[in-house]
């Protein structure tokens, strides 16, 4: 699982800022110690690679700035120079089964946010190897 980050320069280093005092990066080192290709915190610089990530890693942590999502409405559809050129649909998102369950309005709640997650994720991977370890021994069981 890496953490994504999209937003204006100022978002990336005020969430890259919180992420590093929560002592989240050395969580994520756990995490590349098993895979090295995961466990990153990676600040996303253009709407078509966000896409394509969202797209190939869904499960992973994506921290967007709420003022580059865009809600569909009447408004915007008809006066679309309010929305950001490097704006993101918020249909997009639930497409991808990303639907904003959090409004994060406070910083700190960030950190506690991206725990929550990393702990879900290590848990999964927990699971995954002792059921991993359960099929091996009845794998051996039946070749008694």
């Amino acid at each position: 699982m890496n953490i994504y980050i999209y937003g204006n320069e100022s978002f990336k280093k005020d969430i890259t800022d919180v992420l590093a005092r929560d002592s989240i990066e050395e969580k994520l080192d756990e995490i590349s110690l098993a895979d090295e290709d995961f466990g990153r915190i990676v600040k996303i610089n253009n709407l078509k690679e966000l896409k394509s990530i969202i797209e190939i890693y869904p499960e992973s942590i994506f921290l967007i700035d709420n003022k580059k999502i865009i809600i569909n409405n009447i408004i915007t559809k008809f006066l679309k120079f309010l929305n950001p050129k490097d704006g993101i649909e918020k249909d997009f998102l639930e497409e991808h089964e990303m639907a904003i369950s959090v409004e994060l309005h406070d910083v700190a709640t960030i950190a506690q946010y991206v725990l929550s997650k990393l702990e879900t994720y290590n848990i999964n991977e927990i699971t995954t190897i002792e059921e991993i370890r359960e099929d091996d021994i009845v794998s051996a069981l039946t070749h008694v």
